[in-house]
């Protein structure tokens, strides 16, 4: 199951860098945003055993790794017109994430 949820949060990074590519930048944001759920998700599967739904896990992270919980909360939030600034952070915090994830496990 760890393998499956890094693997759909890689996805999910890949998704959002092509609509990016191709200007669609609220298409990306939201892929870049289901990206930080999974990694939620993934996170709290990885330390409970518990396969929750990412508004569930988001609750368990602020306890537990409250730098990811941060910016899954900062993202979560945005509405309307996404500026090409917020998409290239949003894309920079995913990635890290993912790059956390590789250095640890």
């Amino acid at each position: 199951m760890e393998d499956k949820l890094k693997n759909r949060i890689y996805e999910y990074l890949m998704k959002g860098n092509k609509f990016l590519g191709k200007h669609k930048l609220e298409l990306a944001f939201k892929s870049y945003v289901k990206g930080l759920y999974v990694a939620s998700t993934y996170l709290v599967y990885r330390d409970t055993g518990m396969l929750l739904p990412p508004h569930d896990a988001i609750r368990i992270l602020q306890s537990r790794y409250p730098d990811v919980y941060d910016v899954v909360t900062f993202y979560s939030r945005f509405q309307g017109e996404i500026s090409e600034v917020i998409l290239g952070k949003i894309k920079r915090d995913l990635e890290d994430i993912c790059d956390s994830l590789i250095s640890k496990f």
